[in-house]
């Protein structure tokens, strides 16, 4: 029955159509089938869990856990990177507006903070667009969490994530950081250390938010949605490393 319901969702209804389509074009020899297979195939593949959840592993596979780094110590800086809010206007206490990835970054560094007997530190990174930013929401939840205001330091401007670093390096400056903690999405975690490992500090992963896992084998091969949105991220993802790369910003 759970296949069934899969199976008649519009996206896997659309693909069977388009497999019928595809099926009829080769059977009237027509020269247009090669191309809708391979077409078919490739978005059957950003579409089903099997495809989805490969492309995010092949992200995530070196940040399946957070652990403490060789080195790094209790009373080490942490800086905690935004996922995103909805619209470009927000109340400064909408908190509601943050994506789902911001609000598991920020209760994550919240926890890491918690864990740490010296209570660092904590560097909220994201700005965004709107009066309302992104870090400003953030430190409203760790403040309201049991973080000081005077234990935070808010980095308001970036909208991106070399942007991040470049504005949190004044910040880790600021506070005599020798190395810092570096908390956000296992998914994020590539591009974000290419960029932050210019800064010339050690730098200790905290990887949260981890999207790849092991579908039910029955499951592995029905479009929907969900896997499309997993997809959509991760190749948002890779095109951010390549573009980094050429431009020496990686």
């Amino acid at each position: 029955m759970q296949y069934f319901k899969l199976l008649i969702e519009p996206l896997a209804l659309m693909m069977l159509a388009w497999a019928w389509i595809t099926f009829s074009l080769w059977r009237s020899q027509h020269k247009r089938w090669r191309f809708s297979l391979a077409a078919w195939l490739v978005f059957w593949f950003l579409t089903s869990p099997l495809g989805a959840n490969s492309l995010v592993w092949l992200l995530e596979r070196n940040y399946r856990a957070a652990q403490v780094c060789d080195g790094f110590s209790a009373d080490d800086v942490i800086v905690v990177l935004g996922g995103g809010k909805k619209g470009s206007t927000a109340q400064p206490d909408q908190v509601e507006v943050l994506m789902e990835a911001t609000f598991v970054r920020t209760f994550s560094a919240l926890k890491l903070w918690q864990k740490l007997e010296e209570k660092p530190y904590i560097i909220v990174s994201g700005g965004g667009y709107g009066e309302v930013k992104e870090s400003d929401l953030m430190s409203l939840l760790l403040n309201q969490s049991g973080v000081p205001r005077d234990r935070m330091k808010l980095e308001r401007q970036s909208k991106t994530t070399w942007q991040n670093a470049q504005r949190v390096k004044s910040i880790l400056a600021e506070v005599n950081a020798e190395r810092f903690y570096l908390v956000t999405s296992a998914m994020h975690m590539p591009r974000a250390l290419s960029v932050f490992g210019n800064l010339g500090m050690p730098v200790c992963p905290w990887p949260v938010d981890q999207q790849a896992f092991r579908p039910n084998f029955g499951g592995l091969w029905i479009p929907s949605v969900r896997p499309l949105e997993k997809s959509s991220a991760a190749l948002h993802e890779l095109k951010g490393l390549i573009w980094y790369a050429l431009t020496g910003r990686g």
